[in-house]
């Protein structure tokens, strides 16, 4: 050939017609000559052999393969025969924590076990390689920690002497064509690179030598862009001769720009787009979309175009660790069962994979989160689980007795007896999960690491016989998982005797490899790294992300050998500035090989909540559309018909002309049906996809209709009445006058909260006030047993230690079920509750002598299964039996009662009742005309008056009693505001009622809602919704107990309705 070894062609079609001119020359007059293509990547080589095949001449023995292909045909032949063996990537990674561990330097010394260091070194390593010994020299010469890397470099790279890197492999391909075997390949003709490493170079040389190579550089018109392939150019030319060089082409630019709101909104419109040309007869075969980072858009493209039923070529986005076999294994080591193990890893370990038990069973792992949750377990050792599991059986043992002797129950006995089986076996799967885990750590080599994991994986998920009913890309990513363990267990003598830390951060390395693909090469539509558009032949080529920060990427200086210390030694190795101008060339030299371009940015990031920049080199294609320069400032206010503003998904669905799925199109429609003026539950499509019928009927109920069903009227259910004999806690009664809603969901759905013990940071004031009521229950209970206690005997010193003696018992009883929090604040927490109890039992003296009183009875149980009744009769033969306990009961000298119910925090609703005539506070304070109730039945002796106080204990409530002498009025009182609520919920009225909006930032939106564990689960609208309701007829009574109108039978609520509407 001779003549033009060194070409200059314009990217795109240009190029493509060089290569083909390339082909034509290697082979001269015999068209069966084999030529080699080194291309950038795989597809690029598809989409070539696709276009050239089509043209005359076609590509009959035309191989195209990425160069490393290319070089390991040529040199991995004659390192074999030397016994030399390839240095993968899990070798480099072994040879750099082996030098780490036993002579990291001075300069990595101090992070030398941190897994950023260990990819560093590999980092450098890799590049110093590139540069041969005498590079690293010139590194050395530098001295002081440029010379420590470059001698740490030398170690890694004599860490494993057998084993060759990509460099080594070159440079053997150089000496086999020097040696005149490489007549497979035929002429090399090299396509489109952009750097070449300097053995790459050599071989370039080699191959010249022979004149078997042409080597096509390819430019954009560009000459920012071009500078790294001119830099390139000045290396090739004395070896290869001058260049031929067309004229300068002009940069490539988009003919339609389009700005959404965000990275998935601008997903959305490049499909729309795609969808658009596809319609119009572009192929989707010759159609891709490229992106600059993997992160968020390769995710994001392939699950909108899998909803919108495109077919895709894409590789997949998962890795090996994110599989069910990667996750499980990977997951298990971390856990650490035998040192500290945290109970949520445990079960969102269990949770994330089919686990299996010793015996083959899957574990329960929803019933297990639910258990251990009850049990308080946050973490540590086995021991400190096995104790917490005790205390467990033991409270678990204790309820079913006291339900047995209340109301035995075949039901009640066997449900306890299955959860004591459930607490042994997962006291049973723990103890065997950490011999699993100990086996791997105990190991001593990387072959019995290797065993032991794979039998931990084969012990959790059965062996692979059993993955037959996964998906097929699991099944197989699975046993990519296998071979990884496989390849780990070759390092012994690479890294011997290596630490459990350097096994699982190997593995971990090992399994952070994207796995698979999405759809089938060549067919669909083509989702690509931006550099892998380069060398395509499209019809249409959209691409996405051009924002700064994003496209260019943010760039930062190497940690470890700087672009200073580059320059100064004179390394052939890429600067900092070189990464923006290879990313410029790459996406000129991509548009420049389609037809038609699109571009992309998003105008902000929803996530981060911040406005993005267009990038440089959008701004460049826009001002080609509008024929002058654009700025940054002045692009955001262009007004042209190729410059699309897609403002919302609402407005871009509405707009859209193309549609990406059926329920696009159907969404479309509706939003121009609600543009016309036209209400949306009228619109066809509520009647044919029921659930959003249903979805619209809510929605206009809750903010627009009356008191139904959507709003809490709930009919056609069964709910207990008052007639049925059930009892209720003065509480539960309460929640239904401030919130009915709330009191369905407890008492009608029985829902309820597992509260998580690792979130708790401090113990909450509703376990910090149990807590309390168990040490003075107790305390009291010791007292009144030995006899009562005079109005004026003052508690003695020893009754007071045993006070306190109580009180860490039973402290250390709510710490082992993980209900105080983090050590350091319950420390604190204990000092403080010991103070208080000092400071009560102070009060307690002033108390029982100002009253004249004696302790009689503490924590007194009332209810239906006890000795102690509370029954109250209602109007149509209905009544309501109470159950609960009374915090204390004294006798007071008079003959009376002193009922007393201990608070421990604020004193605010108190201090009301006290001050005010409602002294049942619109009927959400019960507790007391209940507990009084209670006590006359428990004390039918005591003839004298009936004081009951809510006294609170704390600094919150300033240690204040506030309460009232029971009368008959307070009796009345108290059975028409239990009529009133029985009525409801007999009647199935729940609506929500949030109360005023509450100030407090980062809380929920109103005051009732502050503290209630269904906030998550009521609508966001439920003021709105309680303001529509509210003035319902059926809601009087509610709204005449809460003091919201008054009682006036010839008030008409739905006159108020009319008028507020």
């Amino acid at each position: 050939m001779g003549q033009d070894r060194l070409q200059v062609v314009p990217h795109g079609r240009p190029a493509t017609a060089a290569l083909g001119r390339a082909i034509a020359a290697a082979k001269g007059d015999d068209p069966l000559a084999p030529v080699t293509v080194a291309v950038a990547h795989p597809r690029a080589g598809l989409s070539l052999r696709r276009t050239l095949a089509a043209r005359r001449g076609g590509v009959v023995n035309v191989q195209f393969l990425v160069l490393p292909r290319i070089v390991e045909l040529l040199g991995a032949p004659s390192l074999a025969a030397q016994g030399r063996r390839p240095r993968t990537a899990t070798v480099a990674r072994a040879a750099a924590r082996a030098v780490l561990r036993d002579a990291p330097g001075r300069v990595l010394a101090p992070a030398a076990d941190h897994h950023a260091t260990e990819a560093a070194v590999v980092r450098l390593v890799e590049d110093l390689a590139s540069v041969g010994a005498d590079g690293r020299r010139r590194l050395a010469d530098l001295g002081g920690r440029a010379a420590d890397l470059a001698a740490l470099a030398e170690r890694v790279l004599a860490a494993a002497p057998d084993r060759y890197d990509r460099h080594d492999l070159t440079r053997a391909a150089v000496e086999s064509v020097r040696r005149g075997r490489a007549g497979q390949l035929g002429h090399l003709v090299v396509h489109l690179p952009s750097r070449l490493h300097p053995a790459e170079v050599e071989l370039v040389g080699a191959l010249a030598d022979q004149d078997a190579v042409t080597v096509l550089l390819g430019v954009t018109g560009h000459p920012t862009a071009d500078a790294t392939v001119a830099a390139l150019r000045e290396r090739l030319e004395p070896i290869l001769g001058a260049a031929s060089e067309p004229d300068r082409p002009s940069p490539p630019t988009a003919q339609r720009i389009i700005t959404t709101t965000d990275a998935d909104d601008e997903v959305r419109a490049a499909l729309r787009a795609v969808v658009e040309h596809w319609e119009q007869g572009t192929p989707l075969e010759r159609t891709a979309i490229a992106y600059p980072s993997s992160e968020p858009y390769a995710r994001l493209l392939q699950e909108q175009a899998a909803a919108a039923q495109l077919p895709i070529s894409a590789t997949a986005t998962a890795t090996l660790a994110s599989s069910v076999v990667g996750r499980t294994l990977l997951g298990a080591l971390a856990l650490a069962p035998h040192e500290r193990l945290e109970r949520d890893r445990l079960i969102a370990w269990l949770a994330a994979a089919p686990i299996r038990d010793a015996d083959g069973q899957r574990v329960p792992t929803t019933r297990w989160d639910v258990l251990t949750r009850r049990a308080g377990i946050v973490a540590g050792g086995l021991a400190e689980w096995h104790r917490h599991l005790d205390a467990h059986v033991e409270r678990l043992r204790d309820d079913a007795a006291r339900r047995a002797r209340a109301t035995p129950d075949a039901a009640s006995a066997s449900r306890a007896e299955r959860d004591e089986r459930e607490v042994e076996r997962l006291r049973t799967f723990l103890t065997w999960l950490a011999e699993l885990h100990r086996r791997v750590d105990d190991a001593g080599s990387w072959e019995q690491m290797a065993t032991a994991a794979r039998a931990l994986v084969h012990a959790t998920l059965g062996p692979e016989g059993r993955w037959a009913g996964w998906p097929e890309h699991q099944t197989e990513a699975g046993v990519a998982v296998l071979d990884a363990l496989e390849r780990l267990g070759a390092l012994d003598e690479v890294e011997p005797s290596p630490r459990a830390t350097s096994f699982r951060r190997a593995l971990a390395a090992e399994l952070d490899v994207v796995h698979g693909r999405t759809g089938a090469t060549g067919r669909g539509l083509l989702v690509v790294p931006l550099h892998h558009a380069v060398g395509l032949d499209l019809d249409l080529l959209v691409v996405v992300g051009l924002a700064e920060g994003t496209l260019p990427g943010r760039t930062s200086d190497d940690a470890l050998v700087p672009d200073a210390d580059r320059e100064r030694a004179g390394l052939d190795l890429p600067r900092r500035a070189d990464v923006v101008v290879e990313q410029h060339h790459r996406l000129l030299a991509a548009m420049a090989g389609a037809e038609r371009r699109i571009l992309l940015m998003p105008r902000g990031d929803l996530r981060q909540g911040r406005e993005r920049i267009p990038s440089r080199w959008l701004l460049d294609s826009a001002a080609a559309l509008v024929g002058a320069p654009v700025t940054t400032r002045s692009f955001a206010t262009l007004d042209h018909p190729a410059i699309e503003e897609v403002r919302s998904f609402t407005s871009g669905t509405a707009a859209a002309a193309h549609h990406l799925s059926l329920t696009d199109r159907d969404l479309s429609d509706l939003a121009g049906w609600v543009a016309d003026g036209r209400a949306a539950h009228e619109h066809p499509i509520t009647t044919e996809v029921p659930a959003l019928g249903h979805a619209m009927a809510v929605l206009r109920a809750r903010r627009l209709g009356g008191f139904g069903r959507f709003t809490g009227h709930v009919t056609g259910v069964e709910i207990p009445t008052f007639r049925d004999g059930g009892a209720l806690s003065p509480t539960a009664l309460e929640r239904w006058a401030a919130c009915p809603r709330r009191y369905f969901f407890a008492q009608v759905l029985r829902l309820r909260e597992e509260e998580r013990p690792e979130v708790i940071d401090r113990i909450t004031p509703r376990d910090r006030g149990s807590l309390v009521h168990e040490t003075l229950d107790r305390f009291l209970d010791e007292v009144i047993s030995t006899g009562p206690k005079a109005p004026d005997e003052r508690w003695s010193p020893t009754e007071r230690s045993r006070a306190h003696a109580l009180l860490d018992e039973v402290g250390a009883g709510f710490e082992d079920q993980g209900l105080t929090g983090r050590p350091v604040f319950w420390a604190l927490d204990r000092v403080a509750l010991h103070r208080d109890l000092d400071r009560f039992l102070d009060l307690d003296d002033q108390l029982r002598a100002q009253n004249r009183s004696t302790p009689v009875s503490t924590e007194l149980p009332f209810g239906p299964d006890e000795p102690v009744r509370a029954v109250l009769d209602l109007p149509g033969d209905r009544r309501i039996e109470f159950r609960g306990f009374a915090d204390r009961v004294d006798r007071t000298e008079d003959g009376g009662l002193l009922v007393l119910d201990y608070k421990t925090g604020g004193a605010r609703e108190a201090k009301a009742i006290a001050e005010g005539e409602d002294k049942l506070l619109r009927g959400e304070k019960l507790q007391l005309p209940v507990y009084a109730l209670a006590a006359r039945t428990a004390h039918p002796d005591a003839t004298g008056p009936v004081h009951t106080a809510y006294w609170h204990i704390s600094d919150k409530g300033g240690w204040e009693r506030y309460g009232y002498t029971s009368e008959p009025e307070h009796e009345a009182r108290f059975e028409e505001v239990l009529t009133t609520i029985a009525d409801g919920i007999e009647a199935g009225h729940f609506p929500g009622r949030p109360g005023p909006p509450s100030t407090r930032l980062g809380k929920p939106p109103f005051e009732r809602c502050l503290h209630c564990a269904f906030d998550v689960v009521c609508g966001r609208d439920r003021g709105v919704e309680w303001q529509n309701v509210r003035l319902a007829p059926e809601l009087h009574d509610l709204l005449v107990l809460a003091g919201e109108i008054d009682e006036d039978p010839d008030e008409n609520p739905a006159d108020d309705a009319e008028a507020a509407s």
